[in-house]
């Protein structure tokens, strides 16, 4: 346990209070989005089970009034130039305030 102590503490030294991360905080995403804009694209890792935490989070974004202009399935492991390639436009289209991600690694 002492090395996710200390991962958590490397995270919150180097973010503050700008990275939600763990257990049980898409709940807290909505509040956290709103604070940077109305107007979220989210950049998401759709794997087996992932559809009730995106439910949980697209509830919370929409409970504290942030609109969610789309979403976009993130890239694969390594993110391959022309899945980020993908993602930018789509965002450029969507010219969203806030980016939420849920996924780890090539997601984020």
């Amino acid at each position: 346990m002492a090395r996710f102590d200390k991962a958590r503490e490397l995270i919150r030294r180097f973010k503050g209070a700008s990275y939600l991360h763990g257990v049980g905080v898409l709940a807290g995403a909505g509040a956290m989005a709103a604070g940077l804009g109305r107007k979220a694209a989210l950049v998401r890792d759709a794997f087996p089970g992932s559809g009730p935490h995106e439910r949980t989070l697209l509830d919370a974004l929409a409970g504290a009034g942030v609109t969610v202009a789309g979403v976009i399935d993130g890239a694969p492991p390594n993110a391959p130039r022309e899945h980020v390639a993908r993602i930018a436009a789509e965002l450029a289209r969507w010219d969203p305030d806030v980016i939420v991600s849920f996924g780890g690694g090539s997601t984020i």
